[in-house]
């Protein structure tokens, strides 16, 4: 194992700020130029670690269905998360794309979003609220990209969740 960062703390392993431009740098130690703009360089260096990988013989998916908007996101947004809410992410977001995957995003309402809290709550209620997060978080980016005009997870209640009890010392 490596020594930690001294700085740049918030790039991911393999990859350097340097110059103004991010570089990933293989096993091989070979310097690789991803780019000067910071987003471009997570997606690059998403694709060379492989973050997102795909099933043996399964094409993209089509342009403008939700698996593709769950891939865009997960390949451009989550990689500059923390560790474990990006581990979460891929846990979460295979969830959803095995629910939402083929439809269309702009045929997605509010209706389908409580319909799959319903179900999905039964057995992780909780889990259901932190997919339909990630969910809304997505539709924001969806959002920001000119994909859609509205976010359909805003409105729709989640499960009530208990608080953590502080301990209280004497």
């Amino acid at each position: 194992m490596g020594r930690r960062r001294k700085n740049n703390f918030n790039l991911p392993p393999r990859m350097y700020l340097k110059h103004g431009a991010y570089y990933y740098v293989s096993r091989e130690n070979k310097w690789t130029r991803l780019s000067d703009n910071k987003a471009v360089a997570f997606s690059k260096w998403a694709e060379i670690e492989g973050e997102t990988p795909r099933d043996l013989g399964s094409e993209k998916p089509p342009a403008g269905s939700m698996a593709a908007l769950i891939d865009k996101y997960m390949i451009e947004i989550a990689p500059k998360k923390a560790k474990s809410t990006y581990t979460g992410n891929l846990i979460e977001a295979k969830n959803l794309k095995d629910v939402f995957g083929k439809t269309l995003v702009l045929e997605v309402r509010p209706m389908h979003i409580a319909k799959y809290l319903d179900i999905r709550g039964i057995k992780a209620p909780i889990r259901a609220n932190r997919e339909i997060s990630l969910l809304s978080h997505i539709f924001s980016y969806a959002m920001r990209w000119g994909q859609i005009d509205r976010n359909p997870c805003l409105g729709v209640a989640k499960h009530p969740e208990k608080g953590r009890d502080e301990l209280t010392l004497i």
